[in-house]
């Protein structure tokens, strides 16, 4: 592709975060939520965790295992741009932007691939596509309004699936490995989506490679799929085997149940909060359906690609329509969706492929100057469908720009009770959280009803050490939710921990003078998931080499064919 031709691209996805990167991170639907959570694994990092797995302030500091469950992309390149700009408002906008940036990329890579190279108004059509979906009113949403910044990331890197099929498609082997690795991002970016991401796999591969028979390259895609699954095995299999620790039948009662969420067909194309996306993709929708209908001619190639984009548009849009509720009710994790009008985010994938489709086929045979005219012309109108979303952005007030500028401060989000999620569905389950708020602000990591003295050691979020006194046989209670792992030595032996009636750490002590360590190590699913993962990456390198081996094999035997010819 051509450095200036993917140049302008970044320089839509900067200008699309540009109210970010003038006034600041957003104050939107989840602002506080997005930004404990960066800063609780920011600090989850400082205290030594490699793979955050507790965020030690949540719930007054009885902490919460939040990090084994929730996706961490956003949260690892927030936290680790925020060291280097020091606020974690600024590592949130320096992550958003990354992201947009590659969202750039990835969707002009992905048209420039299914579009011929060789023709002018390919490059244009694919910076067209790139302006649909950095100005997709949906993902503007997500990062300008909703603060939905997990999805908007793993959005931003959907498209990179979509590319590796296609470089498949024209016979480059460099598209497997894109594959995978974006499918692994994309579960470590956010579960849901890569829900669709895999399903998109599937169907895709189906329609470009079964009907030409093409059952090698099919399976060979799908062993790619399993094994860029399995790199994210230390994510996804503790969230898998350890979710009946929490409550995570929280997130589908009351507002959170699917049911009561579905939209109307005609506010999608609306200017409405949250849902609308405007005229312009419904203008695309339009033109596209016009094409197939035979109004206007194109190759067969570019039809059989226009038929399997509209109808997987039409699809998405029919799932968010109320009729849909049986498949909702019958499919595995829909409901987990929450929103069916979450599906306007592939939509928005989807759509801008469509508008480089049918910009590429109306502007076949022009000419340069035709050609550069329309481009713009297309562009502005992108843009301007987006200002409705971009005008409802504000920027943090100043009471809520000062607590976020306190947050990496230690204490600030405990002393708050400052919380990560709208709910409560990462809280251990037979945590009582009254006993946890009502509880004084300078109270002792270690309480007991007996005659007890004691000394704090250490305290960071998984690790406590206590000089203790006891007069008496004793029990003590440690400020720190129960789930199974937690681990206690009194005097270097193992000691027992149980839970307490409130859902917290108990131990028994005998009389006498004692060291207490108490600690939560990394779960053991946690290292299995790690096993996982490095054999499924000695996999992905050991064919990449066979592969290389092999291409370098088949050209030295073509050569020595040429010369012997």
């Amino acid at each position: 592709m051509s450095t200036l031709g993917g140049l302008i691209p970044c320089v839509l996805a900067i200008f699309s975060c540009f109210p970010m990167l003038r006034s600041g991170f957003p104050e939107g639907h989840d602002w506080i939520f997005e930004l404990v959570r960066v800063a609780e694994y920011s600090r989850a990092l400082e205290s030594g965790q490699v793979m955050p797995y507790w965020a030690e302030e949540l719930y007054w500091g009885f902490g919460s295992p939040i990090f084994i469950y929730y996706a961490p992309l956003f949260a690892v390149l927030a936290s680790s741009f925020s060291s280097f700009f020091g606020s974690v408002t600024s590592g949130s906008v320096a992550a958003l932007l990354l992201a947009s940036l590659l969202s750039a990329y990835a969707v002009y890579g992905t048209l420039r691939e299914l579009l011929p190279r060789n023709q002018v108004w390919a490059g244009a059509a694919a910076r067209v596509a790139a302006a649909v979906y950095l100005f997709s009113p949906y993902l503007l949403g997500d990062k300008l309004i909703r603060n939905a910044n997990a999805e908007f990331t793993a959005l931003a890197i959907f498209p990179f699936v979509l590319w590796g099929l296609l470089r498949i498609r024209n016979g480059r082997m460099s598209g497997y490995p894109l594959l995978a690795f974006a499918l692994t991002a994309c579960i470590f970016a956010h579960n849901l989506t890569a829900l669709i991401a895999l399903t998109t796999v599937l169907l895709l591969s189906i329609f470009l490679f079964l009907n030409r028979w093409q059952w090698a390259v099919f399976w060979h895609i799908q062993l790619w799929t399993v094994l860029g699954v399995l790199l994210a095995a230390v994510f996804w299999l503790p969230v898998l085997t350890l979710k009946s620790l929490v409550r995570t039948e929280e997130m589908l009662l009351g507002k959170f149940d699917f049911h009561s969420n579905f939209q109307s067909f005609m506010s999608f194309f609306s200017y409405q909060e949250v849902v609308g996306v405007g005229v312009v993709p419904l203008l695309i929708l339009l033109v596209s359906l016009l094409i197939l209908s035979g109004v206007l001619c194109c190759s067969r190639e570019h039809r059989q690609l226009m038929i399997i984009f509209c109808v997987s548009a039409l699809s998405l849009l029919a799932l968010q329509a109320q009729f849909s509720t049986p498949v909702w009710e019958t499919l595995p994790f829909f409901p987990l969706f929450q929103f069916p009008w979450r599906l306007m985010g592939p939509l928005a994938l989807v759509l801008a492929v469509l508008a480089g489709l049918v910009f590429f086929i109306l502007l076949d045979g022009r000419s340069r100057r035709a050609v550069v005219m329309a481009e713009v012309v297309f562009t502005i109108a992108i843009m301007v469908n987006a200002i409705p979303v971009m005008q409802r952005y504000l920027p943090l007030a100043d009471n809520a720009a000062r607590l976020s500028a306190e947050l990496s401060a230690s204490g600030l989000i405990r002393e708050r009770g400052l919380p990560a999620t709208v709910l409560d569905e990462y809280l251990p389950k037979n945590a009582m959280i009254n006993v946890a708020k009502n509880a004084p602000i300078n109270r002792a990591e270690l309480w007991s009803a007996q005659s007890v003295s004691f000394r704090t050691v250490e305290a960071t979020g998984t690790r406590l050490q206590f000089a203790i006194e006891a007069k008496t046989a004793s029990v003590v209670n440690v400020a720190r939710w129960y789930i199974p792992g937690w681990q206690a030595r009194l005097n270097g032996a193992e000691q027992v921990v149980t839970r307490s009636g409130w859902g917290g750490l108990q131990i028994n002590l005998p009389a006498g003078q004692h060291v207490l360590e108490v600690f939560l190590p990394q779960p053991r699913e946690r290292w299995i998931g790690l096993l996982i993962s490095l054999v499924s990456l000695g996999c992905l390198l050991a064919l990449l080499i066979m592969r290389w081996r092999g291409m370098r094999a088949a050209r030295v035997a073509a050569k020595t064919v040429q010369e012997w010819s």
